[in-house]
């Protein structure tokens, strides 16, 4: 009876389970020029099977690119091009609102476009603190 406990155990130790920022960091890093580089901070779930935050890696050139947002719905991953979602004729106006105490998630946040990519942005900044 002991070992059947025992091997009940080992199946649900935490330790042996993946944490779902496990795989959502090896889906990122699949999708990685250099996976091994990869950097996360922030990751937070945004949905059932949707997660999303930031990634510094290096890039084909071997320097790292900074921080880059990311989205992982359900294993498809893309790491979001801010520049295309946001309008560059908004940029001055987008950094002297952060420069004059606005949030930072919240500017950018309502002045993504309202594109599938846009969305993913919003989602993914929705709640986050500086």
């Amino acid at each position: 009876m002991s070992s059947l406990f025992l091997a009940l155990m080992a199946a649900a130790s935490p330790a042996q389970q993946k944490s779902p920022d496990a795989a959502v960091i090896k889906a990122v890093r699949a999708v990685l020029s250099d996976p091994d580089s990869g950097k996360f901070r922030d990751i937070r779930k945004t949905g059932a099977d949707s997660y999303c935050g930031w990634v510094n890696a290096k890039n084909a050139y071997g320097g790292y690119a900074g921080d880059q947002l990311f989205y992982d719905d359900n294993g498809f991953v893309q790491i979001l091009d801010l520049d295309a979602v946001f309008d560059q004729s908004d940029l001055a106006e987008q950094v002297h609102l952060i420069a004059s105490g606005h949030d930072p998630s919240q500017v950018l946040a309502t002045k993504a476009r309202l594109s599938e990519e846009g969305k993913k942005v919003q989602l993914c900044l929705k709640d986050a603190r500086p």
